[in-house]
């Protein structure tokens, strides 16, 4: 069960249908496949060994796709490098999984040099250049002379780091076998088959954007690329290429229908999107009900460790009336290959309706933490993966995911979870996004705080948000002091809240 054998499989199957789009430009199934050998055959012309780690630090594009497939192809491993972390986390990276090369493209080339002067990499590639550059080789040069290879994958697919933002991340181990059930999974739910167009707009650093290229390839889809997430492009995306597939972050969401750019009939096209990598609040779902009315929307949750999603609401429940309704709040059930349930902190399975960590086995589970015994005990104990998350299962077997059990907030002696508390001020109509976090308190050990970035043109007041709380959650739920800001709350790569920059920046300002 190869990642390479997807890709010969839709090459064989659908030769001349389109496996890529860009710019107006198309390469055939048979084309792209040839290329994968190719490069591949380039990279062991280069030096690269079975098994050796291959860093990648590139925008989306067809070239980085390329690559991504030729590393595994050649047998080594790929290590896809978060391009928002700082060069010193990157440079922590590297040194952590001994890369022996790193491959960059134009758009982050002075990162990439920065990062080499921080890291020794015996090996550097540049995607684009046509020539070679002192200590950066050209793989336009290399594919030019190189020859196709059979494939020959190793053991070990990718090496995912999580994290980045304080000490050092952790590199998640994901075998071949892992990243194909994703693939599966997500095609199937997903519905996706040879007259699919996918637009990666999520990273393909991350496995949320890895896994929709995995499905998109087993499907023999066309993929469609953004270097950079941008709403504008996105309209221009589905008109122009053809675009009927979305995977987004619910930031992205919520970006694409403020944006001016906003084109109703456009949005009538997409036929298939999914969310997830970050909570959505019932705000922002109920309005992309209203604005995709054609399309099937699933929900996915699930974790670098799962090598992508373990649940799914799936679109028959992305409804607002009927039997099937009713469960909006919900992550979803199961996916098929995971075994899932709710546990307590001594990994007794809680009762259905009562929160405890959310648990996850099956044979798409990560192989382990590089290196790192001692973590991959802990995370893997009794061989479930202990995800961090705090969740709640219904009596249908569906969870709704209410916390990070790092981000739930204990105020005088009771448990708030901040989804919760961010789902009702979301609700304000002067609202654009907020975040919720837990400042300490001498009187109740913590205080729910609320970070609150209002629409433009509005200025509601902080009593104005807490007495709209107040009508919708528990008192002891509700914030006690609010902070406004302009500027958009701090990312990370796929869309998620930086609660801990956010503290850190309300503590700097306290001072």
């Amino acid at each position: 069960m190869f990642i390479t054998d997807l890709l010969q499989q839709a090459a064989r199957e659908n030769p001349s249908r389109s496996a890529l789009v860009h710019g107006g430009a198309r390469t055939s199934w048979s084309e792209f496949a040839a290329g994968v050998a190719r490069a591949a055959g380039a990279l062991r012309d280069a030096g690269v060994a079975p098994g050796e780690r291959v860093a990648v630090l590139a925008a989306n594009s067809p070239a980085l796709l390329e690559m991504c497939y030729a590393v595994m192809w050649c047998g080594a491993v790929l290590v896809p490098l978060n391009t928002r972390l700082a060069v010193r986390e990157l440079a922590r990276i590297l040194g952590n999984c001994e890369a022996g090369t790193l491959v960059q493209d134009s758009r982050l080339g002075a990162l990439a040099d920065a990062l080499a002067r921080e890291a020794a990499v015996p090996r550097r590639i540049h995607l684009e250049a046509d020539a070679d550059a002192e200590g950066v080789k050209s793989f336009g040069a290399l594919k030019r002379s190189a020859r196709p290879i059979a494939a020959s994958p190793g053991a070990l697919a990718a090496l995912y780091y999580t994290g980045g933002t304080t000490g050092l991340p952790k590199g998640v181990m994901l075998s071949h076998q892992g990243l194909r059930i994703q693939a599966q999974n997500i095609m199937a739910t997903m519905q996706l088959d040879s007259a699919s167009v996918f637009l990666h707009a999520m990273p393909l650093f991350h496995v949320a954007g890895t896994a929709g290229a995995n499905a998109t390839t087993l499907a023999a889809g066309t993929h469609a690329f953004m270097s950079a997430f941008d709403p504008a492009a996105v309209f221009a995306r589905i008109r122009d290429e053809g675009v009927d597939t979305l995977s987004l972050a619910p930031t992205m969401f919520a970006a694409l229908l403020d944006s001016a750019a906003r084109d109703d009939a456009v949005l009538e096209r997409v036929r298939t999107l999914c969310y997830g990598a970050a909570p959505i609040t019932s705000a922002l779902l109920e309005r992309l009900l209203t604005a995709f009315p054609n399309a099937r929307i699933q929900q996915y949750y699930g974790q670098t460790e799962c090598a992508g999603a373990c649940l799914v609401l799936p679109s028959d429940r992305h409804v607002s009336s009927g039997p099937r309704a009713g469960k909006l709040h919900t992550a979803g059930h199961a996916l098929p290959s995971f075994e899932v349930r709710v546990v307590d902190a001594q990994d007794r399975e809680r009762p259905r309706g009562e929160p405890g960590e959310i648990a996850v086995a099956g044979p798409g589970l990560m192989q382990g933490y590089w290196r790192d015994p001692q973590r991959t005990a802990e995370a893997l104990r009794g061989g479930w993966l202990h995800t961090g998350d705090v969740g709640v299962m219904d009596e249908e077997g569906l969870i709704a995911v209410v916390d990070r059990l790092k981000d739930m907030i204990v105020t005088g002696g009771e448990n708030v979870y901040s989804t919760e508390v961010e789902n009702a001020i979301s609700a304000h109509p002067d609202v654009a996004a907020c975040a919720v976090v837990g400042l300490p308190d001498e009187r109740w050990g913590e205080a729910v705080h609320a970070v609150v970035v209002p629409r433009a043109g509005s200025a509601p007041s902080a009593q104005q948000i807490i007495d709209f709380c107040r009508g919708r959650i528990a008192a002891y739920k509700c914030p006690k002091s609010v902070t406004f800001r302009t500027e958009p709350l701090p990312l990370s790569g796929v869309g998620k809240v930086q609660k801990n920059v956010l503290c850190e920046q309300l503590r700097n300002a306290a001072t």
